[in-house]
């Protein structure tokens, strides 16, 4: 199926159909994202940054949230 027809398909859907369909596809993201972040940390793609982040906090450049 290609994009072109999904979006055609989405455009018979009743609004309820589409909240849920947004719903489910930003938890579905979501969730990409995390398996990403989580694949970088593994390999280590992400230790410059929280070196960076870490001098930070030692040198009081940062504040809570």
């Amino acid at each position: 199926m290609t994009v072109s027809e999904i979006k055609s398909a989405i455009r018979q859907l009743r609004p309820q159909e589409i909240t849920h369909l947004a719903s489910w596809l930003a938890d579905y993201d979501h969730a990409l994202w995390d398996k990403q972040i989580a694949k970088d940390f593994e390999a280590g793609r992400l230790d410059n940054l929280l070196r960076e982040v870490d001098i930070a906090v030692k040198q009081g450049r940062t504040r809570p949230l």
